[in-house]
């Protein structure tokens, strides 16, 4: 069976720090449905905790069939759903959530950059409440013996939430909060916020994850994460070393010092890497064509991109292609 025709889909970018005002609305306000209007509406509310956590929860309304492919860093991915249902996944670890019967969530750990799916579905509610842990927070707050911090060791690791009486009424108050401005309104959300991340620990640790074997972990802190978060969100452009080391008030020399201790590559490595897996979740999702990929990869010639690809994965582009074309 054939890909159901869809309209033109534009690559997002998540960012790992977002503005106090930016809402899940505002998050994929460059896809548009084929008739220009917005995607998804409804009450939403958007909070920053500088270095620790970000929150958005609300009540929305999808308005269009849509499936919407961004990346993310690094952190810690907690979603309860209240109400509707949700259908999400990271890199090809897919989540889908149904909260007819009852409320249910999931957390789910990303340790290095990953391409993150969402699908819309038209007239779906959802009333629910995203939180973005961020890993050197978390390990600043814990010692090397807790269970979350193997957790967040180990990539994709994921763990369903057990919806309890105690974290219900705080995903039901954080819901209906309206982003704070005043000082106390902050000081309530954080608190409510740092309540749930503690019910969510305990869930950690009662858990049994296994030992951390990846070799493809970034090691975050000293600053890398933010130059994660600029490549992460700027894929699409043109990133050449020196305005990169420029952009970061630092000599070419000590940037590639720096990305090569932390991310195990040279940083153009990386970013070539980076581009070659939108590509190929594009091409899985049946998002975009063979040429269409090349050219969001940054490769102007298909034969370029055919070998560059071949050697990341093993297989021609046109093998994921063919998958997408079937399924």
């Amino acid at each position: 069976m054939g890909i159901t025709p869809h309209p033109r889909i534009k690559l997002l970018n998540v960012p790992a720090k977002v503005n106090d005002e930016e809402s899940e609305n505002q998050l994929i306000k460059g896809t548009l449905s084929s008739m220009g209007s917005p995607l998804v509406k409804g009450e939403l509310t958007s909070y920053r905790h500088e270095g620790a956590f970000s929150l958005h929860a609300g009540r929305v309304k999808e308005l269009d069939d849509m499936q919407v492919l961004s990346s993310v860093t690094p952190a810690v991915m907690v979603t309860f759903l209240l109400e509707g249902s949700l259908s999400f996944g990271y890199d090809d670890h897919d989540f889908h959530l149904d909260a007819s019967s009852a409320p249910c969530g999931i957390m789910a750990n990303v340790a290095r950059p990953s391409a993150f799916t969402r699908r819309l579905r038209r007239g779906n509610r959802t009333a629910k409440l995203n939180l973005m842990l961020y890993p050197s927070w978390v390990r600043k707050m814990s010692s090397n013996s807790c269970a979350i911090n193997r957790f967040i060791e180990q990539h994709h690791a994921s763990l369903s939430i057990v919806m309890t009486p105690e974290l219900l009424v705080l995903c039901e108050q954080l819901i209906s909060l309206d982003s704070p401005a005043a000082f106390s309104e902050r000081v309530k959300m954080e608190s409510l916020v740092y309540q749930t991340i503690g019910e969510l620990v305990q869930q950690v640790e009662a858990g049994i994850f296994p030992a951390f074997t990846s070799t493809n972990a970034i090691t975050v802190g000293n600053g890398i994460e933010k130059i994660i978060s600029h490549i992460e969100n700027n894929l699409a452009e043109p990133l050449e070393l020196a305005s990169l080391a420029a952009h970061f008030a630092m000599s070419v020399s000590s940037f590639q010092r720096k990305c090569r201790e932390h991310l195990g590559m040279p940083v153009n490595a990386y970013i070539r890497q980076r581009r070659l897996d939108m590509a190929k979740q594009c091409l899985e999702s049946g998002l975009m064509t063979i040429t269409e990929a090349a050219y969001q990869a940054g490769y102007h010639h298909p034969s370029n991109f055919t070998n560059a690809f071949r050697r990341a994965f093993g297989h021609p582009p046109s093998f994921f292609a063919d998958k997408a074309d079937v399924s």
